[in-house]
């Protein structure tokens, strides 16, 4: 389970969310109106959780599991025990990391830009930027509007950063 000190819930999700934000289908019996309130791994699951099965090696977890529905691929419903909503995919393991980054979004912070860090007169800096104290922004560069430039991150001359991007602490960016 992710640890609250830096990662916030954003649940409850109905399966039916669960699904379009999945790309996933629901099985038949499936009601989309469930309410679940977090992801967990097969044998931690509990009613009100989500979790996957992606690999068969995992199935008497899965047959044993209290999940409240799961993400798997569509030839494992005949096996399914009857409590567990399915979400259908050729990829569960992708569907289940969209599902947790629905319950667990990224922190962004506000907007700013540090006075600690150094950044070429002519970098062009989108709105509602984020960059930390120690990035070192190049001749040229341009950054993205929301895009977040973490502490101690280089980005070299001319290069280019999307929209909405997220450069790491220590990283560095060239060419």
């Amino acid at each position: 389970m992710p640890d609250p000190r830096f990662h916030h819930n954003a649940g409850p999700r109905s399966l039916g969310d669960l699904a379009m934000i999945t790309g996933t289908v629901l099985a038949e019996d499936a009601d989309p109106g469930l309410l679940l309130k977090d992801v967990a791994p097969l044998d931690q699951a509990d009613r009100e959780d989500l979790s996957f099965l992606d690999n068969m090696r995992y199935k008497d977890q899965f047959l044993h599991s209290r999940a409240g529905a799961c993400i798997a691929l569509p030839e494992i419903q005949d096996i399914a025990p009857k409590h567990i909503s399915l979400l259908l995919t050729q990829n569960p393991y992708k569907a289940y990391a969209l599902a947790a980054s629905a319950f667990y979004p990224d922190q962004r912070p506000a907007a700013f830009i540090s006075e600690g860090a150094s950044i070429a007169p002519d970098a062009e800096i989108g709105k509602g930027c984020v960059i930390e104290y120690g990035a070192v922004i190049g001749d040229g560069v341009k950054v993205g509007t929301g895009s977040r430039i973490e502490s101690h991150a280089v980005i070299g001359s001319r290069v280019e950063i999307g929209e909405s991007c997220r450069i790491g602490a220590g990283s560095t960016i060239s060419h």
